[in-house]
């Protein structure tokens, strides 16, 4: 398995539900990026100034993001959850850090494979619950609340479309108020 850049940002942005490019020195931003500069720097060869082209930040400013990430734990123990659990999902004994193949034992590329699996099952999963939790939710209604439609057109959106939706129907309030 390997992991580059994007695929970090990815996963971030996901749990987070944070836009990491976006120009702006809001701590939660700043822990974020700050994530993104440890997981890159500990699952890739690439350099310091390649790291912080991503956001368009030179090596300097991912250095400072290093040294920031230290304060992740104390300032915003939920971000740093998500840095271990970066971590326990992708042991990095088991990334392919460099570009040539790893040399691998047929008993070690099977449980890479099986850790693959799993990874992909508990997506599938975590979709799944997402989506029974909210039919729970509709249920408790019994459809008598007239926002219950809204929560049944939520369930129909794709996990990584949440974001957007989210934005938009944030927006539509808004006007209305």
């Amino acid at each position: 398995m390997k992991i580059d850049l994007d695929f970090i940002i990815d996963t971030i942005q996901s749990k987070t539900n944070l836009d990491l490019n976006k120009n702006t020195r809001e701590r939660v931003y700043v822990l974020g990026r700050a994530i993104y500069y440890r997981l890159a720097k500990d699952y890739t060869f690439r350099s310091l100034k390649d790291i912080g082209s991503k956001f368009g930040k030179d090596h300097a400013t991912v250095l400072h993001g290093l040294k920031v990430f230290e304060g992740v734990k104390i300032y915003d123990k939920d971000l740093y959850k998500i840095y271990e659990d970066f971590h326990n999902r992708y042991p990095v004994e088991l990334v392919n850090q460099k570009d040539e193949e790893v040399m691998m034992t047929e008993r070690e590329k099977s449980i890479v494979d099986k850790f693959t699996e799993m990874i992909d099952l508990i997506k599938v999963k975590d979709e799944e619950i997402r989506r029974l939790n909210i039919e729970v939710d509709l249920m408790s209604h019994n459809g008598d609340d007239k926002r219950s439609n809204i929560v049944k057109l939520a369930s129909q959106v794709p996990e990584e479309q949440l974001q957007i939706f989210e934005e938009r129907i944030s927006a539509m309030v808004n006007m209305i108020r």
